[in-house]
Formats: structure tokens, sequence, C-alpha cells
């Protein structure tokens, strides 16, 4: 049995923002060698006005990038926070959308990458986010 953390890819895709009403684009996320992604993002304000779409492409700097239809996820009038699952793409690219329509900032957005045919390595981490995973840990001083 192995951790979580052994078995995914954790990447950053935006980070916190001023408030404000325009649309903020996610990193472009290389979906090589995964079978999904779940973008996990925080509005700081709720309004069924705020959403999240994604899109997809074959170009890197998606140049070709298109809307995958039923996307859409509004963070609705009382929830900040929205996650949306893609499971085996039809393109190799794909990126998160934060569009607000109410004035908002956007707290932070992650992409959790998963069901790797072979398992990331720690370096796919750097720079990104500082993990620990333990098994079976004693109670103790942290």
């Amino acid at each position: 049995m192995h951790q979580l953390l052994d078995k995914i890819k954790i990447v950053q895709v935006v980070a916190p923002t001023v408030a404000g009403t325009s649309d903020v684009t996610g990193a472009t996320i290389d979906m090589q060698g995964y079978s999904g992604v779940i973008f996990v993002g925080r509005f700081g304000t709720a309004a069924a006005n705020n959403f999240v779409q994604i899109e997809q492409g074959e170009q890197a700097n998606m140049s070709d990038a298109a809307t995958l239809a039923s996307s859409k996820l509004a963070s609705g009038t009382s929830d900040e926070n929205v996650a949306e699952e893609i499971f085996q793409p039809q393109d190799r690219y794909i990126r998160p959308i934060f569009k607000r329509g109410t004035s908002s900032t956007l707290d932070i957005c992650y992409a959790i990458l998963f069901g790797s045919r072979v398992e990331p390595r720690s370096s796919d981490l750097s720079g990104t986010i500082v993990t620990k995973s333990l098994t079976a840990p004693a109670e103790g001083t942290p």
C-alpha cells in the first residue's frame, strides 16, 4: 500500500489575484502519462455568476484551445470553493479558466494529476508545494 502523494502530481496553476471581474486563465497542464486531473480553486466571493470552465488542446501554447462541453461549474451563492475532475481528456493539454462575473479575488488553484503509468518523481512537486507523507506515525512532538 502506498500513500496518495506517491501516486499524484500537484501543480499550482493560478496564484492569488486581486479583486476584479476579468477572467483568470490557469497554467496549461501537460496530461501526457496521466489519465485524469482535478482542478481545485477558491473564489474570494461566492456568487452564482463566478464559475470555472475547462479548455483542452493539442498545442502546448493552447492556440487550438476549445472549451469542454458541460465543464461550466458555478461557485454558487454560498460556496467559494470549486473542484472539477476531468478523466481521460481527449487532447494532451488542459487548463482551467476562472470567470469572475462578480468582483472577486481568486485565492489559488491547484491541479492534481492522477492515474500515472509511472509514479511521479518527487521533483515533480518542487517549486509548487512542500509535501510530507507519514506512515503509521506515533503521537508526539510534531
